[in-house]
């Protein structure tokens, strides 16, 4: 018994070790400056947003590059009076690679809409598979560098529970349902196979509140000589 309890210790200890040595997907300067130089790129976050690194694999990029986060955001107070499920201001990056140009990627995604039986694996980790709206496109170019941007409208329903609240909820029978949606910033940028997105979302509520630093940090992107490459992206 006490060989199986230091074998599995020791392998314990084992993932620990290899967690804590992990490759990341690239590095932070100055809390605001997240650096890939695997994949060649750099993007600046504002101050009061978290920029949060991911471990990196070895023979397969980690499709998911990054998650900025801003750290003090704006609840609606009937949400949070209740305790009910809300959207925090993010920008995830995004990286694989395509042979398509940037506009036949993005006519990609916009074909994707509603495709819930969708393959792509960054596509089933954002909300554009399901009750999404198209609202804009157009191509930015800024020094000569561009992008393509695309915005969205993904609706949502949430049931927030009223039961043991004050009398004056117990009008709802003891549930409020609350029917809006969240507004999608997509960035695309391609350099030779490479195409990096930047997927920013946050609720209708507060898009004016969070609209200059989603735009703040999707043009800040820049690319840079990108370190060996030791995997691919699939």
């Amino acid at each position: 018994m006490k060989r199986i309890l230091l074998f599995i210790f020791l392998i314990w200890i084992g993932v620990l070790i290899d967690i804590s040595f992990a490759e990341k997907t690239g590095k932070v300067q100055n809390d605001t400056l997240f650096i890939d130089s695997r994949l060649g790129y750099k993007v600046t976050a504002p101050a009061g947003w978290d920029i949060k690194l991911l471990n990196d694999k070895k023979e397969q990029f980690n499709f998911q590059r990054a998650v900025i986060v801003k750290k003090n955001y704006q609840v609606n107070p009937i949400i949070k009076e209740l305790q009910g499920e809300f959207t925090i201001p993010t920008v995830t990056i995004f990286a694989e690679s395509s042979l398509l140009p940037i506009d036949g990627y993005a006519k990609f995604i916009l074909d994707q809409l509603y495709q819930v039986t969708s393959k792509n694996v960054i596509l089933l980790n954002t909300e554009l598979l399901s009750e999404t709206d198209f609202l804009d496109s157009m191509t930015v170019d800024i020094n000569g560098d561009k992008f393509k941007r695309i915005q969205f409208k993904h609706r949502y329903k949430r049931i927030l529970d009223t039961s043991g609240r004050e009398i004056n909820w117990q009008r709802d029978g003891g549930a409020k349902l609350i029917q809006d949606f969240n507004i999608i910033d997509l960035a695309i940028y391609k350099k030779n196979d490479l195409i990096i997105i930047l997927y920013a979302v946050c609720e209708r509520e507060f898009y004016q509140l969070e609209k200059e630093a989603f735009q703040n940090i999707i043009t800040s992107l820049k690319f840079v000589e990108p370190a060996a490459q030791s995997g691919k992206i699939d």
